[in-house]
């Protein structure tokens, strides 16, 4: 049995990774949730709302190196 996952958390993972930012601080800074990544991991998928929030944190991510 697979866990569905949101399209968009391997994104999150490689960003986090390459910016050396933790799980929780990415969260926090995308949508004030901490624990954002953990549910992603956990197989939450994100809704509307929220998926533009996280996008606009990687793309703030990548282009300033910082959230």
């Amino acid at each position: 049995m697979s866990t569905v996952t949101d399209p968009l958390l391997p994104e999150i993972e490689t960003a986090m990774r390459l910016h050396e930012v933790s799980a929780t601080q990415f969260g926090y800074c995308a949508v004030g949730d901490p624990a954002l990544v953990a549910r992603l991991r956990g197989g939450m998928v994100l809704r509307p709302k929220r998926r533009a929030k996280v996008m606009a944190a990687l793309e703030r991510l990548y282009r300033e190196g910082r959230l």
